[in-house]
């Protein structure tokens, strides 16, 4: 009788380890999204305040255009261009970051259109777009409730924040900043 007794007590304290972890596990991914969406919505700002200081739109401003080292821009005045006191004018480090990678693989600045599933072409308005290349799906999805909130149609395609699904995670990016008039290669 003994030993049915241990038994049972055993089953169900492994059932309540079961809850317990599942619960911490979605609270990590909750506390995880708030923070991202912070640390996007922070970086969205850098990305606008760079463009204000240095009077001008981030691609045409690196010395080779390139969504990392758009975002590289936000930190190291290296890859601006010296012409026309661009240098002068960055006021940065506009983020604490010190490399395009984190926690959520690689960051970086596109130039991309309204959806961010299209191309910009030279001469038209698009927008900067702060793109992280491998989050978590729940997360993602928390982090567009958080920043778009949950009445959109389509989250995956519409609003500031949007994403893509591939093999590595999900690919996370945040509408920024208008550029006045894209001149550079994404």
């Amino acid at each position: 009788m003994f030993g049915l007794d241990a038994r049972i007590a055993l089953a169900i304290f492994a059932v309540i380890s079961v809850v317990a972890g599942t619960a911490i596990a979605i609270s990590m991914d909750s506390t995880r999204a708030k923070a991202l969406a912070q640390e996007m919505s922070d970086t969205g700002k850098a990305i606008e305040s760079i463009s204000y200081d240095m009077r001008a739109d981030l691609y045409p401003s690196l010395i080779q255009p390139s969504p990392k080292n758009a975002y590289t821009a936000l930190f190291d005045v290296s890859v601006i261009k010296d012409e026309n006191n661009l240098r002068g004018k960055w006021l940065g480090p506009y983020v604490h970051a010190t490399s395009t990678s984190s926690r959520y693989g690689e960051m970086m600045i596109e130039a991309r259109k309204a959806s961010h599933a299209d191309a910009c072409m030279e001469g038209e308005p698009c927008f900067l777009w702060l793109t992280y290349a491998n989050v978590k799906r729940a997360i993602a999805l928390e982090v567009n409730s958080i920043i778009d909130g949950d009445k959109e149609t389509d989250p995956a395609k519409t609003g500031r924040i949007q994403w893509v699904e591939n093999a590595d995670g999900t690919t996370l990016s945040l509408q920024a900043a208008k550029t006045l008039t894209y001149t550079g290669n994404n």
